[in-house]
């Protein structure tokens, strides 16, 4: 029914990126999908 977890073929595909090429990707990600404006963005106060 389940498939036996490999170590060595479910892991070893993985690789480590440097941290510089995570904030790259993170930059051109949060460019593409900005979020949702925040309280402190907009101006108004968070409590009326």
């Amino acid at each position: 029914m389940f498939k036996k977890f490999d170590e060595k073929e479910s892991v070893s595909n993985c690789i480590q990126l440097k941290t510089s090429v995570i904030k790259g990707i993170k930059s051109q990600l949060v460019e593409q999908f900005p979020g949702p404006p925040t309280k402190a963005a907009s101006g108004t106060p968070a409590f009326p």
